[in-house]
């Protein structure tokens, strides 16, 4: 699977790749602001919690989609 993620990332020009970058960024943030007050809180209801699990489960799914556009990034300088 990363395998053919990274080629399809070595298909992607450098501004196609940061575009993607930053919507995965955007998200992220997005991310954080609904994480937040259930990080802080004393206590967290069953709903969420499970909310909290879900904000983090996608959080790192994003990071590592993140990891192979980086990956994808360096294959396309190293192809130029």
């Amino acid at each position: 699977m990363l395998v053919f993620t990274i080629l399809k990332f070595q298909e992607m020009t450098y501004e196609e790749i940061m575009k993607k970058r930053e919507a995965l960024e955007k998200r992220r943030r997005e991310i954080d602001e609904e994480m937040w007050p259930l990080y802080e809180a004393d206590y967290l209801s069953l709903e969420e919690k499970e909310r909290f699990e879900k904000l983090s489960r996608e959080y790192g799914i994003l990071n590592e989609e993140d990891t192979r556009l980086v990956k994808g990034l360096i294959e396309t300088f190293k192809k130029n």
